[in-house]
């Protein structure tokens, strides 16, 4: 299982890789590269391969250490294999037949494996196991997204609305759902570890609060098509209620936060407070976007969409990951200068995104690219000291 926990990152790795080439691509482009391609690749190794893959084999080994590991370790290598194929399938044919399959191939096994999630923890009531069987239950949801795209593609109604409103769906259920339920799940199992005094009908109620304004938060996804005052409503009731819910996740665990934060090493603590503040962050963001005209800025301009989903993806979601791996011992002594590099690189390359029409795109272009470029060694440092089995 060791040799498992170490999968995650390499992948991460290796999508920073990709990330890279999609940079130097808009610096100096490259003869026979197809973009849109190699941002499929990178968008599955992101979602797939480092953070799904993250929460499916700590959940063997945190939330289900009585199991005999054999009976998932068939399952993980053969959903990590799988996305070795996307690795390969994308950048050949974008949605094509071959990626199609395995995609599919890989929500297959997926579920089954969630289903065995569901039934080994059927009876289980703490917070973490409850917040996991949400983010896998969003999972499922969202998977409609890519099936929904490639039919559209095939029947040549790309870049229509539907196909955008396709796009956004699969995006908000796994950032809003997947990721955000499953780092919560993480969170309040560390929490358990550290002995800190979980209030657990707050937590509840915060799940459900989450829940519902996940749900309804998806109509921020279209307020580019200027649609009715209604679907404004249910975008600005869904931001209140998310920023309501986290409300009542933080009283469930509300202690002296110096105290808390003593409880982490230094580099956790580092992490943990860099994804409250993107989290904070984000909240912002989402209600203020409810505002018409910040809605049409946030879809026409490229950057404020990139900016925004890597603020989630790595600020919230991967900053607390690497968090969760030192605090678990997964990782030896990495040096410091590595992760301040890590967060340098990736502040820089917000910041330029943020800039665009301040500053001329070909410095934007630059400073993402060197902040890309940072960000890989970093992640590929953090990949190599994974301590051995």
């Amino acid at each position: 299982m060791q040799q498992l926990l170490k999968l995650p990152l390499i992948f991460f790795f290796i999508a920073s890789v990709v990330g890279v080439l999609l940079r130097w691509h808009q610096v100096y482009p490259v003869e026979g590269f197809v973009y849109p391609y190699w941002l499929h690749a990178h968008s599955h190794l992101m979602f797939l391969g480092w953070v799904f893959n993250t929460l499916v084999v700590n959940v063997v080994v945190q939330f289900l250490p009585d199991t005999p590991a054999r009976r998932y370790t068939k399952i993980i290598w053969l959903l990590n294999a799988l996305v070795l194929g996307m690795l390969i399938s994308f950048p050949l044919q974008g949605y094509g037949v071959y990626s199609i399959i395995i995609s599919t191939l890989h929500t297959v096994v997926a579920v089954f494996f969630i289903v065995h999630f569901f039934l080994a923890t059927r009876h289980a009531a703490f917070p973490e196991v409850q917040y996991m069987k949400v983010a896998f239950s969003f999972f499922v949801l969202s998977a409609a997204g890519p099936f929904t795209l490639g039919a559209l593609m095939a029947n040549g109604l790309g870049q229509t609305p539907a196909y955008h409103l396709a796009v956004y769906y699969y995006l908000h259920f796994q950032y809003n759902g997947v990721f955000l339920f499953g780092v919560l799940a993480l969170f309040y199992r560390l929490l358990r570890q550290r002995e800190v005094v979980i209030q657990e009908m707050l937590a509840q109620r915060g799940k459900i609060l989450l829940i519902i304004s996940c749900l309804l938060t998806y109509a921020l996804s279209a307020l580019w098509l200027q649609p009715s005052v209604v679907v404004y409503a249910l975008g600005l009731a869904g931001a209140l209620l998310q920023i309501v819910a986290f409300v009542f996740m933080y009283r469930s665990v509300y202690q002296d936060e110096i105290k808390l934060l003593q409880k982490f090493s230094k580099p956790a603590r580092i992490f943990f407070v860099l994804a409250a503040i993107s989290l904070i962050i984000k909240l912002v963001l989402q209600l203020v976007s409810v505002v018409p005209v910040v809605a049409q800025l946030a879809f026409d301009v490229r950057f404020y969409v990139i900016a925004y989903l890597h603020l989630v993806l790595i600020g919230v979601v991967s900053f607390f990951l690497f968090g969760w791996y030192h605090e678990q011992g997964y990782l030896k002594n990495v040096p410091r200068v590595i992760l301040y590099l890590l967060i340098l690189a990736f502040v820089a390359s917000e910041t330029a995104m943020i800039l665009v029409g301040l500053i001329s795109l070909d410095v934007i272009h630059a400073i993402i690219l060197f902040s890309s470029v940072a960000m890989s060694v970093a992640i590929g440092v953090y990949a190599a000291r994974q301590k051995e089995a």
